[in-house]
């Protein structure tokens, strides 16, 4: 799920107007669909439904920016685990700022179409953070190559898990409230 519709499911949240709906599933249920052209379909199955809802804290934004400028800071000539990482760590520093930024600002600018008054949403922006460092744990040519701990298999152990675990909190405790 991209980081627009994480935050606009945020602010839907928080309408006032929808006490009874609360969260995309409740609204969907309470409305018969979802209008946002982003929405999508409804699964048929329970395992399409667990599945959708694993995919959905994929900040695919900040991982498609991440991944369009990686390519840049690597040396063909060397193996990646004898390379220099800190440009690697300022891009993901760099992209997890913007990502952040760019979260809360759909957030805001979704609250302000509803006329709502914009307050920080803590918990959104800790799972947009979480969701971000777990998938660049799982790219290939990841700073955290760094440690030695790292080796891309627990990379992508971490980053699975932890899209997994986000997604079974919120099929056990319902939506993350911003």
């Amino acid at each position: 799920m991209s980081i627009v519709a994480l935050m606009q499911d945020a602010a839907e949240a928080r309408d006032p107007s929808k006490k009874v709906a609360r969260g995309r599933k409740a609204a969907l249920k309470a409305t018969g669909g979802d209008k946002r052209a982003d929405a999508p379909e409804t699964p048929a199955s329970p395992f399409a439904a667990a599945a959708t809802e694993l995919t959905r804290y994929i900040p695919v934004e900040a991982i498609g920016l991440y991944t369009a400028i990686l390519p840049f800071l690597v040396n063909d000539g060397k193996l990646l685990t004898e390379q220099n990482f800190t440009a690697r760590w300022v891009l993901t520093v760099g992209v997890a700022v913007l990502a952040v930024l760019f979260a809360v600002g759909v957030y805001r600018k979704e609250l302000k179409k509803r006329k709502q008054a914009f307050h920080w949403p803590p918990k959104r922006t800790i799972t947009v953070l979480v969701a971000f460092v777990a998938w660049v744990m799982v790219i290939p040519g990841s700073p955290f190559q760094d440690f030695s701990w790292y080796t891309p298999t627990i990379g992508g152990i971490v980053g699975f898990v932890t899209v997994a675990v986000l997604g079974l909190f919120s099929l056990w405790f319902g939506e993350v409230e911003a």
